[in-house]
């Protein structure tokens, strides 16, 4: 495909849902096709065909189609995502107890026994699942989860033939909640806060301290969109990087400059393909290389097909971003100076953009869930942006960690220039503000649709689309420590650093931990976790 590096790994969970949703669609019609090794070897076909597009694409061209990460720090990452790690092992061992244990709800009995019927017949269920109930007709669903899962299992039972259902469920949430979640917000806040292993450290304290994203869907047993929204954050590492708003630099500017200098570069070297260089700031991160474009466009479609088959709510939210960045740079260009050509081209790009706007809202109407039987019930605008400021969306219980958070986090983005985080931050807040709570119940109802009027999966994706701004909070506390401790020697700013972020991790952590994760997922795994007191599944689903 053209991915090196740092953006390999960093992109590596949304394509690999992508690649699994692309084989399943090709192998749903075949008989007794999901299995490894037919998975395998669709794979092979279809990472066949990208090669012969990358190859095909280098033939006459002046440089290899590739895609970098400049001025990535790996081990602020490798440190940051084993810190969460930790934290969720630690968490998830403590309340739960056993790998085999489970949740008893009617989503997690759903997606259990479709995990089964997958593996007793052999097929994918990407776009067409029946319901357990019998006589049930298949019908329409986004089963990325599933197909996932059932691959773990299938390839677990060639190791061990034991290996359960739930086991091999509660392994893929644990490695979706640190390998898609938790790499997105290292890379995020490598993005808008900094390089400094304290950041690292820092984004896993705040991926794991609210409940709203990992914990919420957790609880619900909603792993589809714990899946999607992993893949939706990681999508905005690569937007924050395009649009390059969070920085001093104009927008596009990590895929090269479109206008003057790489229209020269054309006319003195005809077919020469463009290729970005790395940024010279060594902390600011940078895309860079050639044939950026296409690599992107590529990435683009297989993280559309992920989140989408993962759930629609998020490929919807995805679109959406995309959409209103790219109107977003359209109006930044439209001002400037331009030529008839120009002009034309900006008149083009105006109706595809339009078109591309009335195709979005088809199908925000089209891939929603269900519209409920009763019309979602507005608590009221001032009440619902009190409960984002003090982190009790949904009916969660929150501290006044978030307020102090978001407070830090906007001057953060504000100071470092991070605005992109800011805009998604308020974007993200007014579409559950006007979902919840109002005021107009038709606009409610439109904007709620694609989240299927559920206040949990919108605080859940408020959550995603927050944590930007939050981290260019810590990375502001970060820029201002340095500033601090300049005069510092080396051992002395190293002590002085490390005490303090220790105090800043503890101050957010532990007050989230003791007063809103913790007792939640206490009474989530005393009243729903098998075993308990409640019993909520049949025998037969029980077995």
């Amino acid at each position: 495909m053209g991915l090196r590096g740092a953006l390999v790994l960093l992109c590596s969970a949304p394509l690999t849902i992508g690649l699994v949703s692309a084989v399943a669609v090709g192998l749903s019609y075949l008989p007794e096709a999901w299995t490894p090794l037919n998975f395998a070897l669709g794979a092979a076909t279809v990472i066949s065909v990208l090669f012969l597009g990358w190859w095909l694409r280098r033939i006459g061209s002046a440089h290899t189609p590739d895609l970098r990460l400049a001025n990535f720090n790996p081990i602020a990452a490798l440190i940051g995502t084993v810190a969460m790690a930790g934290i969720v092992i630690a968490t998830l061992v403590a309340r739960f107890g056993s790998a085999e244990y489970f949740v008893q709800s009617e989503a997690n009995a759903f997606h259990l026994n479709a995990i089964r019927n997958s593996l007793d017949a052999g097929q994918s269920a990407i776009f067409s699942i029946a319901q357990i109930n019998a006589g049930s007709a298949p019908f329409l669903y986004p089963a990325a989860w599933e197909d996932y899962v059932t691959l773990v299992v299938a390839t677990a039972r060639l190791v061990s033939p034991s290996v359960s259902i739930p086991a091999a469920t509660n392994a893929a949430m644990i490695a979706v909640l640190i390998l898609g979640w938790g790499l997105a917000c290292q890379a995020i806040a490598q993005v808008v806060g900094g390089r400094s292993i304290l950041q690292g450290v820092l984004a896993a304290v705040l991926a794991t301290s609210f409940l709203l994203f990992g914990w919420l869907p957790i609880t619900g047993a909603d792993y589809s969109s714990l899946l999607a929204y992993s893949i939706l954050a990681s999508a905005l590492v690569v937007l924050l990087l395009l649009t390059r708003l969070h920085s001093d630099n104009p927008p596009l500017r990590a895929l090269g400059r479109f206008s003057r200098e790489a229209r020269q570069r054309r006319l003195t070297a005809r077919g020469a393909p463009l290729r970005v260089q790395p940024a010279e700031d060594p902390e600011t991160l940078h895309l860079y290389g050639a044939h950026p474009r296409t690599i992107l466009t590529v990435a683009g479609l297989f993280y559309l097909a992920g989140a989408a088959a993962a759930h629609p709510s998020a490929a919807l939210a995805l679109g959406g971003i995309v959409l209103i960045a790219c109107w977003g740079v359209f109006f930044h260009r439209l001002f400037q100076p331009a030529n008839w050509v120009l002009v034309l081209v900006r008149v083009l790009a105006a109706l595809l953009l339009i078109a591309a706007s009335a195709g979005f809202g088809y199908g925000w109407l089209l891939l929603a869930p269900a519209k409920p039987s009763q019309a979602p019930q507005l608590t009221g605008v001032v009440t619902e942006l009190l409960n984002l400021a003090m982190g009790t969306p949904a009916g969660v219980t929150g501290t006044t960690v978030t307020t102090v958070m978001l407070v830090v986090g906007v001057a953060g983005a504000v100071w470092l220039r991070r605005f992109t985080a800011l805009a998604l931050w308020l974007a993200a807040t007014a579409l559950y503000v006007l979902s919840v709570g109002g005021p107009d119940p038709v606009l409610a109802s439109v904007l709620g649709y694609g989240f299927g009027y559920d206040p949990a999966r919108l605080a859940a994706f408020w959550m995603v689309a927050t944590m930007p701004l939050l981290l260019a909070g810590t990375g502001g506390l970060v820029k201002a420590l340095a500033l601090l401790t300049g005069n510092l020697d080396d051992l002395g700013r190293g002590t002085v650093t490390a005490c303090v972020g220790a105090a800043i991790a503890a101050a957010i952590a532990v007050p989230q931990q003791l007063f809103s994760v913790q007792p939640q997922l206490q009474t989530f795994a005393a009243d729903q976790v098998i075993p308990s007191a409640t019993t909520r599944l049949s025998p037969e689903e029980l077995a």
